[in-house]
């Protein structure tokens, strides 16, 4: 089994690097290939990739996403945070790390419900993403 893991993750590295030419980071490269291998089972109008961050006054991440789509009957909304680290070995992350992959899109959603994108530049990604939500 975990052979088999393993060589899952060195195809989604391998399919990673090749997106790399329409991705600016690793990062997003990895969300648009895991989207790519998962928009067929959900049930979804286009997905937009971008990445998305909110920062507090002293810099702090307050939220993120990496893409984001909604249904096509309108009720359910998608937010996408992907944890991409480039080695061949799957990797187990300990409950505080997924915390905190758990709180990045809930703090980005929660910041979007309350009009964050009122105070940013129209132009940037969260601006989007937040009146998306």
């Amino acid at each position: 089994m975990k052979e088999e893991l393993n060589s899952y993750a060195y195809s989604l590295i391998e399919d990673t690097q090749l997106a790399m030419d329409m991705y600016k980071t690793p990062q997003m490269a990895f969300t648009a290939t895991i989207i790519e291998k998962i928009e067929d089972l959900l049930d979804c109008k286009e997905i937009t990739v971008e990445h998305c961050i909110l920062l507090n006054k002293v810099g702090n991440v307050t939220g993120e996403i990496h893409a984001y789509a909604e249904s096509t009957n309108e009720e359910v909304l998608y937010l996408f945070y992907t944890d991409y680290n480039h080695h061949h070995d799957v990797q187990i992350k300990n409950n505080t790390e997924s915390q905190t992959n758990l709180n990045r899109p809930q703090g980005f959603y929660n910041a979007a419900i309350r009009g964050v994108y009122f105070d940013l530049d129209e132009s940037s990604a969260e601006y989007r993403a937040g009146k998306f939500i």
